[in-house]
């Protein structure tokens, strides 16, 4: 298994209920993507401050490293 991790640095104006839909196209991908076994979020919170201004993050679990490659090509949106 390999697992991939992201963040994400929402701006201050966003709110959690444009956050959650974001999350939610996320998880539609479990079974969609081959390979792709599980996705876990939430907020990413540093209790040693190294956060680097990044609020939420993800971990994408893969079978192996294959599957895992198109999914690093999956451009960027700036919410």
């Amino acid at each position: 298994m390999h697992s991939h991790f992201g963040v994400f640095q929402f701006k201050g104006t966003v709110t959690e209920e444009q956050i959650v839909p974001c999350f939610n196209t996320l998880q539609e991908m479990v079974g969609r993507i081959p390979g792709l076994l599980k996705l876990e979020h939430g907020p990413y919170d540093s209790p040693e401050g190294l956060n680097d201004s990044f609020t939420h993050g993800f971990v994408m679990t893969f079978d192996s490293l294959v599957p895992r490659a198109p999914t690093c090509l999956i451009p960027c949106r700036s919410m």
